[in-house]
């Protein structure tokens, strides 16, 4: 009988064992292994959008003093003076995408002239408007396109543009006094496109 008990225990043992092997197989069979791999990097960028190339012309009797590249972002304190009809001052520059980002033009702000004729004189406060009334001042792509929000300017690209202040050649009258003209400031602000 000791015989018997051991020899079932054995083959318990084995049957146990063979069974396990078989449920192992069972489940190799039934299972399957998913695997994502790779590596991520990011690739240095730079942001770089900028005037370049700063130029003028003018006609008839105007005179200017070029703007001043205070950074390479921006340009100040330059001075026109109109005479008579027909004058004009046009500034002409690039503005360019030197970076790695392609960039939309999200908003431009461009002030309304302001005309002010000399303070304390009879004719001050109708000298202002006769200037007002026959200027013409734009902010337009070299082709003449208008520049608006929404303009895409991509990497690595250079759009020329005109910043043009004209005393209309068609006035019929001119100031008897000088003219002060303000609120001529344009921001333009670009982010990623």
């Amino acid at each position: 009988m000791h015989y018997r008990r051991t020899s079932f225990k054995t083959l318990f043992l084995i049957v146990l064992a063979v069974s396990v092997f078989g449920l192992g197989i069972a489940y190799a069979l039934l299972s399957t292994t998913l695997t994502i791999s790779g590596t991520v990097s990011v690739s240095a960028a730079t942001w770089d959008i900028h005037f370049n190339n700063l130029g003028a012309t003018h006609t008839g009797d105007a005179t200017y003093t070029l703007p001043q590249f205070t950074s390479s972002t921006s340009l100040t304190d330059y001075e026109i003076v109109l005479t008579k009809p027909g004058d004009s001052v046009t500034f002409t520059f690039d503005i360019v995408n030197a970076g790695t980002i392609s960039s939309t033009l999200s908003s431009l702000t461009k002030g309304t002239p302001s005309c002010s004729g000399v303070a304390g004189s009879s004719t001050g406060t109708t000298d202002g408007p006769i200037v007002c009334n026959n200027l013409t001042y734009s902010f337009t792509y070299s082709d003449g396109t208008p520049i608006a929000s929404g303009d895409t300017l991509n990497k690595g690209e250079t759009k020329s543009v005109k910043l043009t202040l004209a005393y209309n050649s068609s006035a019929t009258s001119v100031p008897t006094n000088d003219v002060a003209i303000t609120n001529l400031d344009i921001t333009m602000i670009y982010s990623q496109a």
